[in-house]
């Protein structure tokens, strides 16, 4: 669905992470990004991080335990939060969909892609 936020925002439970926001009305000095908690449209984080060097492969973590989510380029945490179910935004998502957002004025390829799921009990 090419240039749809609908399939991201509307009734899919996700974590959307936008980590790489190249857009018009944003700013063009860093990289922003955000991290919402959907359908309740719950904004988590916003910030900037250094800008991106272009033709080169990033390392991408998005880490889920409990109520917390933690994001790293690189190994570098660029955003740490915690989801807080008592603002009335429904409850941790411990399911949902994954999805990857590809901006305008962005051309990102992914290798390697894999997704793990671990007890969030156990001691690895």
């Amino acid at each position: 669905m090419i240039g749809k936020m609908s399939p991201i925002l509307a009734g899919t439970r996700n974590y959307h992470w936008e980590f790489v926001r190249r857009v018009n009305v944003i700013r063009t000095d860093m990289e922003t990004q955000s991290v919402y908690k959907n359908p309740w449209g719950k904004h988590l984080h916003f910030g900037v991080i250094p800008k991106v060097e272009r033709n080169r492969w990033y390392k991408l973590k998005l880490i889920k335990i409990g109520d917390r989510l933690q994001g790293s380029l690189d190994g570098k945490i660029v955003f740490d939060v915690r989801d807080h179910p008592n603002q009335h935004t429904g409850p941790f998502l411990n399911y949902g969909r994954i999805a990857l957002r590809h901006m305008y004025h962005t051309a990102i390829r992914y290798r390697n892609l894999t997704v793990y799921e671990r007890n969030p009990y156990s001691q690895n």
